[in-house]
C-alpha cells in the first residue's frame, strides 16, 4: 500500500505565525507540502490548513497572521470578563476573522479546494 501523507496543525491563536514559519522553512528545505494529501488543524491550525488547501504558501499565511493578528485576536478587558477569559464563551469575536477570511478566500467553499 502506498504511503498517505497527512499534516495536522495544532491551535494556539496568534502563535499560528510560528507554525506557519516552521512550515515555510520545512517546505523550502524538503518540499513536503507538495506530497501532502490531507491537511487538518484545530483552531488556528485549521485556519492554516484552509489557507494551504486554498493554495497559499506558508510564508503568505505567516504574513496574513502578522498583518491581521491584532484585529483577529483582540480580546478587550470587557470581553475577557464577559466570557470568563474564554471559559463561558468565545475568547475572541469572530467578526474580524470572518472579514479577513472573506477578503482572502472570497466566496470559495471547502468543496472548491483541492
Amino acid at each position: 500500500m502506498a504511503p498517505y501523507h497527512m499534516l495536522a496543525i495544532d491551535g494556539g491563536g496568534v502563535r499560528g505565525v510560528f507554525a506557519a514559519r516552521i512550515l515555510d522553512r520545512l517546505q523550502q528545505q524538503t518540499g513536503f507540502l507538495d506530497r501532502t494529501e490531507l491537511l487538518a488543524g484545530t483552531s488556528t491550525g485549521g485556519i492554516l490548513a484552509l489557507g494551504l488547501a486554498a493554495g497559499l504558501t506558508p510564508a503568505e499565511m505567516a504574513k496574513l497572521y502578522l498583518d491581521h493578528s491584532r484585529e483577529i485576536f483582540d480580546a478587550s478587558l470587557l470581553r475577557k470578563v464577559a466570557t470568563g477569559d474564554g471559559v463561558l464563551g468565545s475568547r475572541y469575536d469572530n467578526a474580524a476573522l470572518r472579514k479577513v477570511a472573506r477578503n482572502v478566500f472570497g466566496d470559495r467553499k471547502l468543496r472548491d479546494l483541492e
